[in-house]
């Protein structure tokens, strides 16, 4: 038998030359339902598996996927961007943002001019354009952080990259049933609190398995890791919030 694509002799399921899979059978709906489903979550290459397994056995999935053994996994970049979407969409839509940024101004009860206040809203409402990106940005200085911190261990920094793009995507995903219960609460600040703890809870529990090192280091280092990672970030949006403010008023 012939590929299709490249007219190759098959010798298996794969043509030697171009790659592809040999098709024998029809064009069907429930085919095509099949491709859809696939394509969306790319269930063939292991995103029901990646979560699962980011549960499970995290520091397994990421050396697994370290030294080669990428089939059964989920892309970590691909993870973390579907997970953080989702979650970041999920933020908006319920008006949760709003919600938080109310609150906050709230709490801190300093009186501010209208026009200072005016700007503000307008650079939260300029912060909900880039919700998605902003958790994006954490992974490489959160990599960074962690490769300074655990640099005698030996892994380099892109590999700190897929540990912590897996670890920032599970968190998204962990962070959702905590979106859908605010809804029932009058206030979401409280939730906070239990989104830093789970945070450092799995970052800890990543990190033991991962480095080989105890829970009380792997806490530590854990919680210096996000620290620091923020810190980073923080200083970047805000230096960038402080030219876009100056620019403005």
């Amino acid at each position: 038998m012939e590929c299709k694509n490249c007219g190759t002799i098959l010798q298996g399921k794969y043509c030697s030359d171009c790659g592809r899979k040999m098709i024998t059978e029809r064009l069907t709906l429930k085919k095509i339902n099949h491709d859809v489903f696939a394509i969306v979550l790319d269930v063939e290459k292991g995103f029901l598996h990646t979560i699962k397994m980011l549960f499970v056995a995290p520091s397994t999935v990421v050396k697994d996927y370290i030294s080669g053994k990428t089939v059964r996994y989920y892309h970590p970049l691909r993870y973390l961007i579907l997970l953080v979407t989702f979650s970041v969409a999920l933020n908006l839509t319920l008006g949760l943002y709003d919600r938080q940024q109310t609150e906050i101004q709230s709490l801190m009860g300093v009186s501010q001019s209208d026009r200072v206040l005016q700007k503000q809203q307008e650079m939260q409402q300029e912060m909900k354009k880039y919700m998605n990106i902003i958790p994006l940005f954490l992974v490489p200085f959160a990599s960074l952080a962690s490769y300074w911190l655990f640099r005698r261990k030996g892994w380099n920094y892109a590999e700190h990259l897929v540990l912590n793009a897996y670890i920032q995507g599970q968190l998204a995903l962990i962070g959702i049933p905590i979106l859908l219960l605010s809804l029932a609460l009058p206030t979401i600040m409280p939730l906070f609190s239990a989104v830093i703890l789970l945070s450092i809870a799995y970052g800890t529990y990543v990190f033991r398995g991962f480095f080989e090192v105890s829970t009380w280091k792997a806490a530590v280092k854990n919680t210096l890791t996000h620290l620091l990672g923020y810190g980073m970030l923080i200083f970047l949006i805000t230096v960038a919030a402080t030219i876009w403010l100056i620019i403005t008023l």
